[in-house]
């Protein structure tokens, strides 16, 4: 059993309910997370009033990062074990949630020198700032940067 934060229709804050669902099993290549902590970003703003619509069924969850410990390995997984201490982007099982089954493929191990609550407020931020500063426009020695939304 899974605790996640869902919405059913777009709209204000209160559309947000918590809810149980049935937690599926890690299929191959997948991981299954026990979160710890969650990223919150602007983007879960977006989704949850209807300014960003991606398609997909209601109840829609939130949360595009998270971390946490692995509880489960489906088939095919290398290089991660129960109990590795794990963060991760993936937006198709939402961070607003007790547990993630995510592809491994999206999740990180931690050092034991990050806590979750760092990994998790920064791993997707970084991602950005990673890919607008080196892939979009890399940036050059005395380049100015203004920074809008930090």
């Amino acid at each position: 059993m899974t605790h996640a934060v869902v919405f059913a229709a777009p709209g204000e804050p209160r559309v947000l309910e918590l809810q149980d669902a049935p937690l599926r099993a890690a299929g191959p290549g997948e991981l299954t997370v026990a979160i710890e902590a969650a990223g919150v970003n602007f983007i879960d703003v977006h989704r949850r009033s209807g300014a960003l619509e991606d398609g997909s069924a209601f109840p829609r969850s939130l949360g595009v990062e998270g971390a946490g410990r692995v509880v489960d390995c489906g088939p095919q997984v290398r290089g991660f074990s129960p109990g590795d201490r794990v963060a991760f982007v993936d937006s198709s099982t939402g961070s607003y949630a007790s547990h993630a089954v995510l592809p491994a493929t999206r999740a990180i191990r931690l050092p034991d020198d990050v806590s979750s609550e760092t990994a998790a407020a920064l791993l997707f931020k970084g991602l950005t700032a990673e890919y607008l500063t080196h892939r979009c426009v890399p940036l050059a020695p005395d380049d100015w940067v203004v920074w809008h939304a930090a």
